[in-house]
């Protein structure tokens, strides 16, 4: 965690960084988010291994947002500006 000053990751960065959730990234000074695959992943071993039906529940979810928001960026968001907005208080929420 202390090297990745050093060797200058992200220093300069001032996008979105994208990345797995690993405590480092979260040191850094730009907007970030988690890559989907990851927590879906996590969901995915959850629901077939541990029988947790919750966890199959919020993947469903989450694989319908993903869809919801490809069809936001295809076809620009006034269409589906109240579902965009509905998905964003959902993440402020559980984020």
């Amino acid at each position: 965690m202390n090297a990745l000053p050093h060797v200058g990751i992200l220093l300069q960065f001032s996008g979105i960084s994208i990345h797995d959730g690993w405590a480092s990234y979260l040191l850094h000074d730009c907007q970030q988010a988690v890559c989907l695959v990851h927590p879906l992943r996590e969901l995915v071993f959850l629901a077939e291994e541990q029988a947790a039906v919750w966890a199959s529940d919020l993947k469903e979810g989450l694989l319908e947002m993903r869809q919801t928001t490809d069809q936001v960026r295809e076809h620009g968001t006034t269409r589906y500006l109240h579902i965009f907005m509905l998905l964003e208080m959902i993440y402020i929420l559980i984020s």
